[in-house]
């Protein structure tokens, strides 16, 4: 089996589980407070066309689509059961011409896509394709129409305890696909970004990621359940948000908005 259907197969494995601790309200809730509210100030989607990459079950898109209800969703995912969750969720928005479905869609292939998105969003996919990113890159300028926005959240490689997580990564064999998964420079997408010209500018972007971020946000790397989780909540969010004024070096992740210039 090559590495792209290994991949495939280890995620439609871990499709309920991502479902059960990355949909709940409480880590719903930290992803507002901590990262996607400074993303997505002062952008409106509504009546825009989105495209949401390696969508999962449908945590970023069931946020947009509560924020944004007459935006145009989609989800693209590599896994078959992520994407059959998805397609459940929506349904009755698709059955009500809403838009919102998703596809199986392998973006380190080349890619023939007629349709353009006015924003295409990356929540944790990147790091999972490292491999590939000057293909992705180049599939996602292509995807998207002059003046989009292509906006991603990924795991800093620059954070102080980096070491250990690349430790984590090999032993919990498991829940990651160490083979494909790696922790990303910000640094380093930015030199990708100028080698292919691909006419992206950055328009923004952020540090953030304290404990919570492990606790809270990836609760199915530690295995905890909803109860540890509410009882964690309070304390980790705030202290989270304290978090957010350090330097990079101690903040687990990064979120960026890039625009496409017409080239």
């Amino acid at each position: 089996m090559d590495e792209n259907n290994l991949q495939r197969s280890h995620y439609n494995e871990l499709a309920k589980a991502y479902e059960y601790h990355y949909s709940d309200e409480l880590t719903k809730k930290y992803r507002h407070e901590i990262f996607l509210k400074k993303l997505f100030k002062d952008q409106d989607l509504n009546f825009k066309k989105i495209l949401d990459i390696g969508c999962g079950t449908g945590e970023i898109s069931t946020y947009l689509y509560e924020i944004y209800p007459d935006a145009e969703i989609f989800g693209a995912d590599i896994s078959d059961e992520n994407i059959k969750i998805y397609n459940g969720k929506f349904k009755k928005n698709r059955e009500g011409g809403g838009g919102r479905i998703g596809y199986r869609l392998n973006l380190i292939e080349d890619i023939v896509y007629k349709k353009k998105f006015d924003y295409i969003i990356a929540s944790g996919f990147l790091h999972h394709v490292y491999k590939d990113l000057e293909k992705v890159f180049i599939n996602i300028s292509k995807m998207l129409d002059n003046n989009g926005k292509f906006i991603f959240i990924e795991p800093n490689s620059d954070y102080i305890l980096e070491p250990l997580r690349k430790i984590w990564y090999r032993l919990d064999n498991k829940l990651f696909d160490n083979v494909n998964e790696s922790a990303l420079s910000y640094k380093n997408l930015l030199a990708i970004n100028q080698k292919l010209r691909t006419g992206f500018q950055e328009s923004k972007v952020f540090y953030f990621g304290g404990p919570g971020f492990f606790l809270i946000n990836n609760s199915m790397v530690f295995r905890l359940n909803k109860k540890i989780k509410t009882l964690l909540f309070v304390p980790l969010l705030n202290l989270d948000k304290l978090f957010s004024f350090l330097p990079k070096y101690f903040l687990a992740g990064f979120g960026a908005l890039w625009e496409k210039n017409k080239l």
